[in-house]
């Protein structure tokens, strides 16, 4: 039995490292994620998130029947609940997920 996904994507606000706002893809579930659920903004109302930039992220699992699944979402905010390790859970795909894991934004510049 797989989970229910819909892919309802929209930019939001996101807060880089280098403390500049940036519109980033994602779902709507990603964004509800969000210890504090995010709204979506309008395409081309912030710069884009940098191509070869990875946004930080935690981890969650879920035993459903016995069996492991297994999500990442995007932090939008450094200072969220999840990212800062005050809550271990959230909540999406109508499952409540345990955190397992985060990392951090990573910055690739490819060519000169």
């Amino acid at each position: 039995m797989a989970l229910p996904y819909i892919l309802n994507r929209a930019y939001y606000d996101y807060l880089s490292d280098n403390a500049t706002h940036y519109q980033l893809a994602t779902t709507g579930e990603n964004a509800g994620a969000q210890s504090s659920p995010a709204s979506p903004i309008t395409a081309g109302s912030l710069p884009t998130y940098p191509r070869g930039w990875v946004a930080r992220r935690i981890y969650g699992e879920v035993v459903v029947s016995g069996a492991v699944y297994r999500t990442h979402i995007p932090i939008l905010s450094p200072s969220d609940e999840n990212w800062l390790e005050v809550t271990n859970t959230f909540s999406k795909a109508s499952q409540t997920w345990t955190v397992y894991g985060k990392r951090g934004e990573q910055r690739y510049n490819k060519g000169g």
